[in-house]
């Protein structure tokens, strides 16, 4: 769905998600740029990428 179809819903903070997942979209390079993984890793072992989260979760995702 477009960032604004999304913000024209009229879901309440819908404006503020919208800018949000837009600038995910965007402005991918610098959120995720200035994350240092190994140290997330270091911190969190258990920390899975969206494939593998998706793998182990895809009947519950299915049933929704």
């Amino acid at each position: 769905m477009p960032h604004d179809q999304f913000r024209a819903l009229g879901l309440p903070g819908g404006d503020e998600l919208g800018n949000m997942f837009q600038f995910y979209t965007e402005g991918e390079r610098d959120f995720v740029g200035a994350r240092d993984l190994d140290l997330v890793r270091a911190l969190n072992p258990r920390l899975k990428n969206f494939r593998t989260w998706l793998d182990e979760h895809i009947a519950e995702v299915k049933s929704a």
